[in-house]
């Protein structure tokens, strides 16, 4: 494979009560494992840990097949997606079936892999995340204020 997605979701605030305080989604594209290509993160809204991070092997490979990126090798630390991906086991949550429905329909016209991997290998993808997701809810605050001073 000449290009790897090490991909990761970032949740904040998922607790007893599944409320979040906002998600964020991240992929890291590399050429022959060592060139940095490009860093991609987006926030998502309000989700579990385990959509963040669908979201982030979705946006992937939407980035993977738009820039006519052959057989990448996508790197994820959540086995519930590596497995759903891979058909082993597909979660059937209502919140990741629309997901898991559009990764599927691009596989079925793009090829690619998803590997199941330690934490550690997708630190790059985790801190983007994290960043993106901080830096939209300081956004979201910064509104909240301006909204409360009119």
């Amino acid at each position: 494979m000449l290009y790897t997605c090490i991909v990761d979701g970032a949740c904040r605030g998922q607790g007893n009560n599944g409320k979040t305080t906002g998600d964020g989604a991240a992929a890291v594209l590399i050429y022959k494992e060592k060139k940095l290509v490009g860093e991609y993160s987006r926030p998502v809204g309000d989700c579990t840990s385990n959509a963040a991070e669908f979201h982030a092997i979705l946006m992937a490979l939407t980035i993977c097949w738009a820039a006519d990126i052959s057989n990448p090798l996508v790197y994820s630390d959540s086995k519930v997606a590596c497995d759903a991906v891979n058909g082993v086991r597909v979660p059937t949550t209502p919140e990741l079936d629309p997901l898991i429905y559009s990764i599927s329909e691009i596989r079925k016209a793009y090829h690619f892999e998803i590997k199941h991997v330690k934490r550690r290998e997708v630190s790059e993808a985790d801190w983007l995340a994290k960043k993106t997701l901080s830096e939209f809810l300081a956004h979201q605050r910064a509104l909240s204020l301006a909204d409360l001073t009119k």
